[in-house]
């Protein structure tokens, strides 16, 4: 299996080479978040979860702040070959640890 390289997610976000599903777009309407809260988490967030043997396609979860509210967000990618937003959501604490790090 090739390495992923997931950091290149930033260069095609950087330069708008990416797709938002559907699923990630009624996300966004529903917390009230936009395409440029998602764009900071990724460029400016953490990597906090690889998984290179994802089905269908690789994905990895990003970790940031929304700019509105100052939350905690994870927004989740797949490469298939190409990015693809597949959601977005505010991490649950009873799910993940406090920091939002961790599960």
């Amino acid at each position: 299996m090739p390495k992923i390289e997931f950091e290149n997610i930033r260069e095609k976000v950087r330069a708008g080479d990416y797709y938002v599903s559907v699923h990630a777009t009624r996300q966004l309407r529903k917390r009230q978040l936009t395409i440029s809260d998602i764009e900071n988490v990724i460029l400016y967030g953490k990597i906090i979860v690889r998984d290179p043997g994802a089905q269908p396609n690789p994905k990895c979860i990003f970790l940031g702040e929304d700019t509105l509210k100052g939350e905690v967000l994870h927004v989740v990618c797949s490469l298939d070959p190409d990015v693809r937003i597949v959601t977005v959501y505010f991490p649950d604490e009873d799910l993940w640890s406090k920091d939002r790090y961790r599960r």
